[in-house]
C-alpha cells in the first residue's frame, strides 16, 4: 500500500500542532504531515476513511474523525472466534505456578479476562505488550505489573524482568492463533519457559455486496492489524493510501 500523499505509510500519532490528537484534519507518518482531509464527502478533497477494525471495535476512532468533520466508512475486515486452545485458559489460570501471563492485545485480554472469571479470579500475574493492551486489563481487575518500553513482542521478550528466587521463571501466553512466534522464541532465549495457548482466532469477515461498494469509495483506510492488511489488499487493492496503528502493521502494509 502506498503512503499518504508521499511513498510513506502513515502512523497515527497524539497531539501535534494541528494533528489528528487536536485540530485540523492532518493525518500523520512518521516525518510529519503528508495529507490534509477533506471535512466532508461534499468539500474540497472529499476524504471517506475506512475503518477496518472488527465491528464493533472502530468507535473511538469514528468520534475522533467526526470531531474533525472527516466522513468514515465501517468496513471491517477481521472477525474473531475461538482458538483451539479456548477452552483450556480457565483450567491453565486456576491451576496457577505461572511467574507471568503475558498478553500481547486487547483482544486477547479479553479472552484472558474471561477465563479468568470462570475461574473464579484466582491470583494471576498479567505483563502487557502495551498502553492499550493494559488498559483493558486494568478495566477488567487486572493490572499489569509490566508493560515495555516499546509496544512491541520483541522488546517485551527482551525487557520482561526475571523474577526473584531463582528457578525457571514459567509464562503463559494466550495468543492468536495467527501470532508470530517472537514472543515465545525471544523469553525462551532468555531462559523462560513459555506455555502457548491459541485461545483465538483472526479470520476475515463477511463482505456483502454494499460492503465492498462502500470499501471501493475509501480514500483512506486504516490498519490496525496485518489480518486486516491481508483481507483488504486481497479484495480491495492496494490503490488507497493507508494509516497504521503500530509498527506491525505499518510492516505489513508496506510489504503489500
Amino acid at each position: 500500500l502506498r503512503g499518504l500523499g508521499s511513498g510513506r505509510i502513515g502512523f497515527a500519532a497524539g497531539a501535534r500542532g494541528d494533528g489528528p490528537g487536536r485540530r485540523g484534519h492532518w493525518v500523520w507518518s512518521r516525518g510529519g504531515p503528508v495529507v490534509r482531509a477533506g471535512s466532508s464527502p461534499g468539500c474540497s478533497g472529499g476524504a471517506v476513511v475506512a475503518l477496518t477494525r472488527e465491528e464493533g471495535k472502530n468507535g473511538k476512532l469514528a468520534e475522533l474523525l467526526e470531531e474533525r468533520g472527516i466522513a468514515w466508512v465501517e468496513v471491517p475486515c477481521i472477525a474473531h472466534a475461538p482458538g483451539e486452545d479456548h477452552a483450556q485458559l480457565a483450567g491453565a489460570l486456576e491451576a496457577g505456578g505461572w511467574d507471568y501471563v503475558v498478553v500481547t492485545s486487547p483482544e486477547a485480554a479479553s479472552v484472558l479476562l474471561a477465563a479468568w472469571e470462570g475461574a473464579e479470579r484466582p491470583p494471576t500475574t498479567v505483563a502487557s505488550v502495551g498502553a492499550s493492551t493494559s488498559k483493558a486489563l486494568a478495566q477488567g481487575g487486572l493490572p499489569p505489573v509490566f508493560q515495555p518500553s516499546k509496544a512491541t513482542a520483541a522488546t517485551l521478550a527482551a525487557e520482561l524482568p526475571v523474577p526473584l528466587g531463582g528457578g525457571t521463571p514459567k509464562v503463559l501466553y494466550p495468543a492468536s492463533a495467527r501470532a508470530a512466534t517472537t514472543l515465545q522464541e525471544g523469553l525462551a532465549t532468555r531462559g523462560f519457559q513459555v506455555t502457548r495457548l491459541n485461545t483465538y482466532d483472526t479470520q476475515p469477515a463477511v463482505w456483502d455486496d454494499a460492503t465492498s461498494a462502500e470499501a471501493a469509495s475509501a480514500s483512506i483506510v486504516t490498519f490496525a492489524s496485518p489480518s486486516a492488511v491481508k483481507v483488504w489488499t486481497d479484495r480491495v487493492g492496494t490503490a488507497q493510501p493507508a494509516a497504521c496503528i503500530g509498527e506491525t502493521s505499518g510492516a505489513a502494509a508496506s510489504k503489500a
